[in-house]
C-alpha cells in the first residue's frame, strides 16, 4: 500500500465548464487542498460544481518560497494530498507547475497527472492535416528579448508548430512567419470550447488578411505548417 503523499496535476477546462474528467472532479471531491495559478478562476470552478475546499495561490510571479511553503504542508504532515490547477488547460506550460512539481519530488510527494483540456491537443485535432513528421510546441512567444533570434533558429526547422498568441500580436506574428515560411499554411483557433469559437484556415496571407479585417477578440492558438 502506498502512504505517500500525493500531488495531482489536474488539466481543467480551457473554456467549456463541462470539459473535465470524471478522474478530476473526483481528486478535487476528495483532496486535502487545491493550489491554485489564480484562486479567482479556480473558484468559479468549483463553485460550479458544488466542491468546497481551501485555496491557496501560486502565481507564475510568486517568490520561489510560497512553494516550498505549500509543500511543506505535506512534509509537516498537514495534507496527505492536494490539487495543482492553472488558469485554464493542462499545467506546466506558463505557469509555476513545473517548479512546484521539482520540489514535490526533491520532498518525496508522489506527483499524478490528470490529464484532460488542452489547447494544444485541441487545435491538432482540427488542423486537418498530417501532423506524424512532428509537432514542435513553443507557447507563448517572446515579445522582445529573444524574439529574432528563436525565428532565425525557427527558419530551418521542418515540422509544424503550435503557439499560444494575443489579439494585439496575431499579426505580428503571422508577418513574422511568413518571412521565414513563405508558404505557410496556418490553422488558427479562436475562443477554443467557448461560446464565440472560431476556426479559420488558409495561407498565411489569406489568415493575416482575415485578421485585419475582423475586429478579433479572445485568445488564439495557431498551428502553423511550413
Amino acid at each position: 500500500m502506498n502512504n505517500k503523499p500525493v500531488l495531482y496535476i489536474v488539466a481543467t477546462p480551457i473554456g467549456n465548464l463541462a470539459d473535465i474528467t470524471l478522474r478530476a472532479l473526483n481528486a478535487l471531491k476528495n483532496t486535502d487542498a487545491v493550489l491554485a495559478e489564480d484562486t479567482r478562476v479556480s473558484a468559479k470552478l468549483l463553485a460550479h460544481y458544488g466542491i468546497k475546499k481551501p485555496v491557496f495561490s501560486l502565481r507564475e510571479r510568486s517568490k520561489g518560497s510560497v512553494a516550498k511553503e505549500l509543500v511543506d504542508n505535506f512534509i509537516a504532515g498537514k495534507w496527505d494530498s492536494a490539487c495543482y490547477l492553472t488558469d485554464a488547460g493542462t499545467p506546466g506550460v506558463s505557469d509555476p507547475g513545473g517548479r512546484l512539481v521539482s520540489l514535490a519530488r526533491k520532498a518525496g510527494i508522489q506527483v499524478t497527472p490528470l490529464p484532460g483540456p488542452s489547447a494544444l491537443t485541441a487545435i491538432m485535432q482540427v488542423a486537418g492535416i498530417n501532423l506524424s513528421d512532428g509537432v514542435l510546441f513553443l507557447g507563448f512567444l517572446p515579445k522582445k528579448k529573444g524574439r529574432h533570434s528563436l525565428f532565425l533558429r525557427l527558419k530551418d526547422v521542418p515540422w509544424s508548430v503550435v503557439l499560444f498568441e494575443d489579439k494585439h500580436r496575431l499579426v505580428k506574428t503571422l508577418s513574422d512567419f511568413k518571412v521565414i515560411w513563405t508558404n505557410a499554411y496556418v490553422v488558427v483557433g479562436r475562443e477554443l470550447t467557448k461560446k464565440f469559437e472560431e476556426i479559420k484556415e488558409g495561407s498565411v496571407d489569406e489568415v493575416i488578411f482575415w485578421a485585419k479585417k475582423n475586429d478579433l477578440r479572445g485568445e488564439f492558438t495557431l498551428l502553423i505548417q511550413r
